[in-house]
C-alpha cells in the first residue's frame, strides 16, 4: 500500500524504527498533546481529536497529523494513528474551500463555502465567508484541518451563510478549537 510505505519512509527519516515504536508514541505525547486539537465527531467508543503539529524526531522533523481518542469513562488520550502532514494537501491562496465543522458562534455550518485569503505557516489559513449577495459574513483564522477543497457538488449547491443584519460588521477572529483537557 503506497500510503503505508510513505508513512513508514517518513518516520524512518525522522529516526524512528518499528522496534522502537514506543519512542515515537512518547515523542508524540510530549510534543503534540501540548498543542491545540481539533475535536472530531464522537463514536460509541469515545471522543476523537486530531492534532497537526511539528514532530522533532531523533534525526529530523516534519509536520505530523496525530489522531487520539479519549474513551468514555477514561480521562487520558490514547494514540490511534499518526501520519505525515504532506499526505494531506495544504489549502492554497484563493482556493475555494468547504468548512469541515460547524462554527455556531459565527453562524457557519459544515459545508459552507469560503475562499482562502491568507496562508500561515505551519498549518493555518484565513478564510473569507460570503453570503449569497457576495457580502463578507466572517473572516476567520482556521486550522488547515478545518477546511477541505470544495467539491463540484458543493459549489453547484451554493450553500451560503445567512447575511449579517444591517450595520453589523463581519467578525475577524480566530476559530481554532483547542482540546479540552
Amino acid at each position: 500500500m503506497k500510503t503505508a510505505k510513505t508513512k513508514a519512509r517518513v518516520f524512518r527519516a525522522l529516526g524512528y524504527t518499528r522496534d522502537d515504536w514506543r519512542r515515537l508514541e512518547n515523542d508524540l505525547r510530549a510534543q503534540h498533546l501540548t498543542k491545540d486539537a481539533i475535536e472530531e465527531p464522537a463514536t460509541k467508543h469515545g471522543q476523537f481529536f486530531r492534532i497537526v503539529a511539528r514532530l522533532e524526531g531523533p534525526t529530523g522533523g516534519a509536520t505530523i497529523r496525530s489522531v487520539w481518542i479519549i474513551r468514555f469513562g477514561e480521562e487520558f488520550p490514547r494514540l490511534v494513528s499518526a501520519y505525515p502532514g504532506q499526505m494531506m494537501k495544504r489549502p492554497r491562496m484563493l482556493e475555494v474551500v468547504a468548512l469541515r465543522r460547524d462554527l455556531p458562534e459565527f453562524h457557519l455550518k459544515a459545508g459552507h463555502i469560503g475562499t482562502v485569503v491568507e496562508v500561515f505557516e505551519p498549518d493555518a489559513v484565513m478564510v473569507e465567508f460570503l453570503d449569497g449577495e457576495g457580502d463578507t459574513v466572517a473572516l476567520l483564522d482556521l486550522n488547515d484541518a478545518d477546511v477541505r477543497t470544495a467539491s463540484k457538488l458543493e459549489l453547484n449547491r451554493r450553500e451560503y451563510p445567512e447575511p449579517l443584519p444591517p450595520g453589523v460588521h463581519p467578525p475577524i477572529a480566530a476559530a481554532t478549537k483547542p482540546v479540552s483537557r
